[in-house]
């Protein structure tokens, strides 16, 4: 995947926000996400969506274990042993934006995009943890591991199965 690739224009990563939002208006409810890896990758894509406001409450992008502090109200002792980059790590993230934003439906993801020799992580690249909570409690995850080292391939994978998981939750038959 070359740098030059734009997930905004992306036909099927905008087919799948233009359905997510579709489908949140037409429940009344609101979406709320927290991006730890991906830099705003899936806010960008969900906010090219015309009239995204409407159902879109928050997207953060707290990068840093002090920015999920400050913005999240979690800590060390929030994610447990397995850290922010895990699935419980996720889940905490999804419970914390939904509650501090209230919106319906809270959205997480925390993974490790790469490439090897640039991080400190011993986890591997292109491993990402992805929670979703919903307006009763319900809870959607799913775990990526593209196996690949490819960072804005693995951003790519990341946004695909986030939208995927999203959508999957908000509109029915899907």
């Amino acid at each position: 995947m070359s740098g030059t690739t734009s997930l905004a224009f992306d036909g099927e990563l905008t087919a799948s926000a233009e359905a997510i939002g579709s489908a949140l208006r037409a429940r009344g409810q609101t979406l709320a996400i927290v991006e730890c890896s991906l830099g705003g990758a899936l806010g960008h894509v969900l906010t090219n969506v015309p009239g995204a406001s409407s159902w879109l409450a928050a997207s953060l992008t707290p990068y840093s274990a002090a920015a999920k502090t400050s913005l999240l109200g979690t800590d060390a002792d929030s994610f447990g042993a397995d850290g922010a980059v895990s699935a419980s790590g996720a889940r905490v993230m999804a419970d914390a934006i939904r509650a501090r934003v209230g919106a319906d439906w809270g959205f997480a993801e925390s993974g490790i995009l790469g490439p090897r020799g640039a991080r400190r992580s011993a986890k591997a690249p292109g491993l990402g943890f992805l929670c979703l909570v919903g307006p009763t409690g319900e809870v959607s995850a799913r775990t990526i591991e593209t196996g690949h080292d490819d960072r804005l391939g693995n951003k790519r994978a990341f946004v695909a199965a986030a939208l995927d998981l999203i959508r999957r939750a908000v509109e029915p038959g899907v």
